[in-house]
């Protein structure tokens, strides 16, 4: 990866911050949006160990955000 670009976790994780910046907080409060941290994505994607020898995954991914979390399994 080039180093000016970012990991799809990151650019998921700036696009929910900016989000936040945007939005009110009552709004956000009111509709239940509350984003992944990016550092608990990639900790939970870890908790997964080696997936990639198995012949079938199957990850239930509860948010409705920018996706983070699937971001940083699809990292791991």
């Amino acid at each position: 990866m080039q180093e000016d670009m970012q990991h799809p976790a990151e650019y998921a994780d700036e696009i929910g911050r900016e989000y936040v910046r945007n939005v009110k907080d009552q709004y956000r409060k009111l509709h239940g949006q509350y984003f992944t941290p990016i550092d608990v994505a990639r900790f939970m994607a870890s908790l997964l160990g080696d997936f990639a020898s198995q012949p079938t995954v199957r990850i239930l991914d509860p948010g409705a955000g920018t996706g983070v979390l699937a971001c940083a399994l699809g990292e791991h």
